[in-house]
């Protein structure tokens, strides 16, 4: 046995020098472990038992420590890759059978996209196919459905399929229009030009972002409209604030419209509901009343607006 473990120690300590080599020539091609001199792949295997495999465990430790140690006291220098063993994917390039040089592949817990990676969905009769990744990566009303990012078998025709891989098997998406859900998407794939983006887009990322609970893009929405798009129509920024519960929009909108010249159209109230248009009024002709005070105060405008100013 001992002769043994010398072998795999000498084979581990030419990994070291030959990774070196390759990482110094050429740090991107990746190397194989040299033959273990005078021992088989059949005796290799049959012969190694816990004490070896811990024994070379603790050498790849070693030298790891070592590589970290040169990375860190010289960023310029371009040491060995690390090597690892057993609890994580590995990939051999050896000719000695299962154990072989491997070369690090730890999975990015942010851009490392799962086998199971694209998902189909149904939004008003389209479908959609595409990667699920965006959907379980962050809070949302998806997170319970892909649980760990893994389908679920559901039945269809008589079959059972893994849910959202298939046309006849896709997700069906309840609450938002397609043309909203397009929106989303486009943020997903393409947030870094959205420059051209018009107020129609931003209100429909921002009705989608709201009912699917994508709260990062709702707050990225709302920033964008209050930044580009500061004339928009009160009234309708009022009614946008109340479907998707955005306070501050209802408050600022609504201390426009009573502070304006121009009445309510009839248009505008149908867009308002009745108790709403009913403040509006009263608190118009307060601030327009020759015998009352031409302005509210930012306090009595509160008020006004939950109804409680008498």
């Amino acid at each position: 046995m001992f002769p043994l473990l010398l072998s795999v120690l000498s084979g581990v300590r030419e990994l070291s020098a030959s990774a070196s080599l390759a990482e110094t020539q050429k740090p991107e091609v990746p190397f194989e472990l040299p033959n273990i001199p005078g021992v088989s792949s059949g005796d290799l295997a049959a012969s190694l038992c816990p004490v070896a495999v811990a024994f070379i465990v603790a050498t790849i430790r070693y030298y790891n420590e070592k590589q970290v140690q040169q990375r860190t006291s010289d960023p310029q220098v371009h040491p060995s890759p690390l090597v690892t063993f057993g609890d994580v994917d590995i990939v051999s390039h050896s000719k000695c059978g299962d154990i072989g040089a491997v070369l690090e592949r730890r999975r990015s817990e942010r851009f490392y996209i799962s086998d199971n990676s694209i998902v189909t969905f149904k939004v008003e009769g389209v479908l959609y196919r595409v990667h699920r990744h965006y959907f379980c990566s962050e809070p949302s009303v998806f997170a319970d459905l892909f649980a760990v990012c893994h389908p679920q078998p559901v039945e269809v025709d008589g079959k059972e399929e893994l849910e959202g891989t298939t046309d006849e098997s896709a997700i069906e998406v309840a609450g938002v229009t397609s043309t909203e859900f397009d929106a989303l998407l486009r943020f997903f794939y393409s947030s870094h030009d959205l420059e051209d983006a018009n107020l129609e887009y931003w209100i429909n990322l921002l009705s989608a972002s709201t009912r699917l609970q994508f709260t990062r893009v709702r707050t990225r929405a709302i920033r964008r409209i209050d930044s580009e798009f500061k004339s928009m129509c009160p009234v309708e920024k009022f009614a946008i604030g109340a479907m998707l519960n955005i306070e501050e929009w209802m408050f600022s909108s609504f201390a426009k419209i009573c502070r304006r010249a121009k009445p309510l159209s009839d248009a505008e109230a149908q867009r308002l509901d009745i108790v709403t248009v009913a403040r509006v009024a009263r608190v118009r002709e307060a601030i327009h009343n020759s015998s009352a005070p031409t302005s509210l105060t930012p306090d009595m405008m509160k008020k006004a607006f939950e109804g409680t100013l008498r």
